[in-house]
């Protein structure tokens, strides 16, 4: 994941979640652009997920500090896994 934003000078932060096919919801730690974004975008490295349960569905949540302590929250398209459906 990258952060390439306007230079608005607001924090960012992103995971990734999904859905396991029996029902249970799971996500990574947020990842965090504290600095407000420069005009060169910051970097969130990679995501590894460990674990033996089938994901059903997987998608992206990023949320926007626009006030303090008040967010803006976007979820992606939710990609599902060809396998299990």
């Amino acid at each position: 994941m990258r952060d390439i934003c306007p230079g608005d000078n607001l924090p960012v932060r992103a995971r990734v979640a999904w859905r396991h096919t029996d029902g249970a919801n799971g996500h990574n730690a947020w990842k965090w652009d504290r600095n407000g974004c420069g005009d060169n975008g910051t970097g969130f490295g990679n995501i590894t997920r460990t674990g033996s349960k089938s994901i059903m569905r997987v998608y992206l949540e990023v949320q926007v500090q626009w006030r303090p302590g008040q967010w803006l929250h976007k979820i992606s398209k939710r990609r599902y896994n060809q396998y299990t459906r």
